[in-house]
């Protein structure tokens, strides 16, 4: 079979397809389309290395199977709207090889673009819509088909047995104050400490406390769950009702929200006059152990480490080295 405009090389071992576009007079190289991806650029083959694979088998040629509605079955608006869409792209498809080329496409699709008043990434979706269909005008009609959700399979329901399951309504309590007051005491006796318990420990705590009863073995046994405030409303509760300043201070203490979250409202050289007007005095313990001088034996400690800064040109203008 020769090749020609619009037949389809399929690759057997890659299993793709493309479409010829394009032949040149000679007949020795061409354009393809792939068919296979979503690419809308057209690539050039060379027509003997084509010929060959196909007596070697690896390709096949075969026909472009035009599925296109017919033109009577059209109505005046997909008509119109076909030819709108037509009329951005009529005078470069003609433009062939030159539309085929990469050098010379782009130039080509910017003067149409500017000339036509739309985007040269349209220009280029038009073309790959004209290429896919054959190059055919109908290939720009509008797709309804592929709008609206994909069709989901529907379940197989075996004859002897109903396999429809029943949801049932589930009924969430309904809290009031007291429920609220119940969070509060929780998150305060369990939440808020140095413990550090999770919300999720600490929801569990509050069940224990305000929604068990006792049986007559003794034993705690919970409400019915629509009794009981579920987990999902009570980390809502907290939520709403948190104070992210308190809760840090209770749960790490109030150094480690001085180091680490405390709000930092200006810098320390706002308002200097220039240097000696304010010093900043900055202690560390090395990480080292001192040994006596009378006996090496000895540990005496870590040293102090104290540095004094000027404030506004941040030079070290003192230093200190001690045990206490």
């Amino acid at each position: 079979m020769s090749i020609s405009v619009n037949t389809v090389i399929t690759d057997t071992i890659n299993e793709t397809e493309r479409l010829v576009l394009w032949v040149s007079p000679d007949g020795n190289y061409g354009y393809w389309f792939s068919l296979s991806d979503g690419t809308d650029i057209p690539l050039k083959f060379i027509t003997a290395d084509i010929t060959a694979s196909i007596v070697d088998g690896i390709c096949e040629a075969d026909l472009f199977p035009t599925q296109l509605r017919p033109e009577e079955t059209l109505s005046i608006t997909e008509r119109e709207y076909r030819d709108r869409r037509w009329g951005y792209i009529e005078e470069i498809v003609k433009r062939e090889p030159e539309i085929y080329e990469r050098s010379s496409r782009l130039r080509l699709l910017q003067t149409v673009s500017t000339k036509k008043g739309t985007t040269v990434r349209n220009l280029y979706r038009l073309l790959g819509r004209y290429w896919r269909s054959g190059k055919s005008k109908n290939g720009l009609l509008a797709l309804y088909s592929n709008c609206g959700p994909k069709e989901k399979p529907k379940p197989e329901i075996s004859e002897k047995k109903d396999t429809r399951v029943q949801k049932k309504d589930k009924v969430t309590k309904i809290l009031t104050d007291t429920d609220y007051i119940n969070f509060e005491c929780a998150i305060r006796k369990y939440y808020l400490t140095r413990e550090k318990r999770t919300l999720k420990s600490t929801y569990e705590k509050l069940l224990q406390d305000s929604y068990t009863t006792k049986t007559d073995d003794g034993k705690l046994k919970l409400f019915t769950p629509t009794e009981m405030p579920t987990f999902r409303q009570f980390q809502y509760w907290l939520s709403k009702n948190r104070d992210i300043a308190t809760m840090i201070k209770k749960r790490d203490g109030e150094k480690a929200f001085d180091l680490n979250s405390r709000a930092v409202l200006g810098k320390s050289d706002y308002g200097l006059m220039g240097p000696g007007a304010q010093f900043q005095v900055d202690a560390t313990v090395g990480d080292v152990y001192l040994l006596s001088q009378f006996d090496t034996a000895n540990i005496i400690g870590r040293p102090v480490l104290y540095f004094i800064i000027d404030a506004f040109s941040r030079m070290v203008v003192g230093m200190s080295v001690g045990l206490e």
